[in-house]
């Protein structure tokens, strides 16, 4: 959204002017987010999906702590730490999807089923199954 903010605000294409750090924090926050959905692939977030959730973020922050003085080092961790992201991301996407889809069509045969029961209920209320 803040690309398309600052290309309108400029009658424009342009990038965001990110420095290196900026560019890897952008990466990071996009694999976290990549793998956070994967987690909720399930509908339902697990202890150990919990933890190593927990973990990774402990682990960027003692990252930027121990490196706060060493941008180079930083910005190389911060990059590794985003591909582990990505690593874990990719066996939540493949064993998660299928249930994921299988109750997004669940979901919606019940919303067609509750369009349908309103539908013949429409107008009268109820049902007359006497055929008169």
């Amino acid at each position: 959204m803040l690309p398309l903010a600052m290309s309108l605000g400029a009658a424009g294409l342009v990038a965001l002017p990110l420095d290196a750090r900026q560019h890897e924090e952008f990466l990071l926050t996009a694999a976290q987010s990549l793998f956070g959905v994967g987690l909720l692939l399930r509908l339902r977030l697990s202890l150990i999906g919990a933890a190593a959730l927990a973990a990774l973020f402990s682990v960027q922050v003692v990252i930027a702590l121990v490196f706060r003085d060493d941008p180079a080092r930083t910005i190389a961790s911060l990059t590794i730490l985003a591909w582990v992201y990505l690593g874990l991301s990719v066996p939540l996407y493949v064993t998660g999807m299928p249930g994921f889809l299988r109750a997004c069509g669940a979901l919606r045969r019940a919303a067609g089923d509750r369009k349908l029961a309103r539908a013949a209920t429409a107008g009268t209320g109820t049902i007359d199954s006497s055929g008169g």
